[in-house]
């Protein structure tokens, strides 16, 4: 597998798990799973940290709209 095609199979599991991690519906397999996930390369980490502050500014964006 190239560098490319790996990065994108990290970004969609990351993506995945931050999704699931918002759903409300993590079970506690579920979280041991994405913090092995994280623990198995900085790579990992960095992708997880980067869509989960994705999420976190477009919840808070989203917030703020529902404020105004």
């Amino acid at each position: 597998m190239n560098s490319n095609m790996n990065q994108e199979v990290i970004q969609k599991q990351a993506a995945t798990y931050v999704a699931r991690l918002y759903s409300g519906e993590l079970s506690a397999e579920e979280e041991m799973q994405i913090y092995a996930w994280c623990d198995r390369s900085p790579e990992h980490q960095q992708e997880f940290d980067s869509m989960l502050a994705i999420c976190l500014l477009y919840t808070s964006d989203a917030a703020d709209e529902e404020d105004s």
